[in-house]
């Protein structure tokens, strides 16, 4: 491929994302993982979301892991159901985002621990009326 192939290839992987067509952006990224010469995490951070979105949560998992993403690595283990493995994962976060966080309530809740929830939502509350 030269390099007008891969800039149209790139071009066509954001549309398919703006579309939400994650089959094909999938598709994409795999063709260009395989031509790009250094590693692209953008790419593998791109195949993780198309996994996670097409529900193959156990292939998002393997990525996540390898490029250190917390965040996708504990929503895929909380779609699977393992509550107790997400929140670890969540733990191992020094410095937890909003989303991570708002992840940890939606955990608890699940969980039944309606009052850690409770806490959670009202630090991230707390954070945002702080201006």
């Amino acid at each position: 491929l030269d390099m007008a192939d891969v800039t149209t290839k790139y071009a066509n992987l954001r549309k398919a994302l703006r579309k939400e067509d994650f089959d094909r952006a999938l598709k994409l990224a795999n063709e260009l993982t395989q031509v790009v010469d250094e590693e692209d995490n953008d790419l593998d951070k791109t195949k993780c979301v198309c996994y996670i979105h097409l529900a193959e949560y156990d292939e998002a998992i393997k990525i996540a892991k390898e490029l250190g993403l917390t965040f996708e690595h504990a929503y895929c283990c909380y779609r699977l159901n393992q509550y107790d493995k997400s929140l670890k994962v969540l733990a191992s976060e020094a410095e937890p985002t909003e989303a991570m966080r708002h992840l940890e309530a939606q955990l608890r809740y699940q969980m039944n621990q309606g009052g850690e929830a409770a806490g959670v939502y009202q630090a991230l509350v707390d954070e945002s009326t702080e201006v």
